[in-house]
């Protein structure tokens, strides 16, 4: 009993980072579940975080999109293709061995936790913006595709790629970006989560928690996104993020 609350407090937690940032919460859910001695093997982690993501999603999505802010033509391009990766992408999971996916998951992680900790601001990248419209959209279809299937082979939001794109590439504001991401990865982590279901990775026990805590905390995120430091909160996450990568591929390589 004892274990599940700990979960379900850690779940609140992340939930609030998760919809202050954008992120899905994966980034940390699978390395406390692993850590947390709660699965031995990666694919239940990821099975198990990607259920408690769609719903981090979904509560602060709506959240956002409750506010205004999403960019709704943008994350409707976005999320025909998230769904078929992140479909591609549990199916993924559930074949490569054990370690290789701890040190892949690692290996991702480190972008986002560079991203987080050091970034000094963002802006438009006028060679996309200067591309044919029809171009541009063609390739935002193409890049939901590689931010589902990330999403379900490691169990993530996808918000550590997208995020970072929205802002540097498109130009919105961190705010819109982050709820945009939200929105748009929702129905992503849906397929993700029944393919898992589906692989019997998906952990009953520990989502339960996971999906009440994170919902608790990601419904609180929006709110709180009007007086948090956001700069401070991405940096000191982007730090543990990193620090996690680390001890990640440890994991696979020992």
């Amino acid at each position: 009993m004892l274990e599940i609350a700990a979960l379900f407090a850690a779940a609140v937690a992340i939930g609030v980072v998760s919809a202050l940032l954008g992120v899905g919460g994966g980034g940390f859910i699978v390395p406390l579940l692993v850590f947390g001695g709660y699965v031995c093997e990666m694919r239940l982690a990821v099975g198990t975080s990607i259920a408690a993501v769609a719903f981090t999603s979904l509560v602060a999505g709506a959240g956002y999109l409750r506010d205004g802010q999403v960019d709704l033509r943008l994350g409707f391009t976005l999320m025909p293709m998230t769904v078929v990766g992140a479909y591609l992408g549990a199916v993924a999971s559930d074949v490569l061995p054990d370690e290789t996916l701890s040190i892949l998951f690692g290996v991702f992680l480190l972008y986002p936790g560079y991203r987080m900790a050091v970034d000094r601001g963002t802006g438009g990248f006028d060679s996309f913006l200067d591309l044919p419209p029809r171009l541009q959209q063609t390739l935002v279809f193409a890049f939901g595709g590689v931010v589902g299937f990330s999403s379900g082979l490691f169990g993530i939001g996808g918000g550590s790629l997208m995020v970072p794109a929205l802002t540097l590439v498109l130009g919105l504001t961190i705010t819109r970006a982050v709820a945009t991401s939200l929105f748009a990865m929702f129905p992503g982590a849906v397929s993700a989560s029944l393919k898992q279901w589906q692989q019997a990775n998906l952990v009953p026990e520990y989502a339960a928690p996971l999906i009440v805590g994170v919902a608790v905390g990601a419904y609180a995120g929006p709110t709180l996104a009007r007086y948090v430091p956001k700069e401070a909160v991405r940096r000191v996450f982007g730090v543990l993020l990193l620090l996690v990568a680390l001890r990640m591929m440890a994991r696979g390589l020992m």
